[in-house]
């Protein structure tokens, strides 16, 4: 539950305008601020790889989804 309440707490961070998706811009502002080195091309097909529901952004269940299998114990 406490896991949960921390990817919510950093999807708000990330959703600069508060709109409930996390676009491109946002997306790069999250990718860079982890360290990651990503050119603008590389976060948009990352964007295209997670939108699930196609709509051009990454919503929260999206989010969650990345994250649970980011952060899971491996197998």
């Amino acid at each position: 539950m406490a896991e949960q309440q921390d990817f919510e707490a950093v999807f708000r961070v990330f959703d600069q305008d508060g709109s409930g998706a996390v676009e491109v811009g946002e997306l790069e502002a999250m990718v860079r601020a982890v360290g990651g080195k990503r050119s603008g091309e590389q976060i948009r097909e990352l964007l295209n790889e997670l939108d699930y529901d196609l709509n051009g952004k990454l919503t929260y269940s999206e989010f969650a989804r990345l994250c649970a299998e980011l952060f899971s114990p491996g197998e």
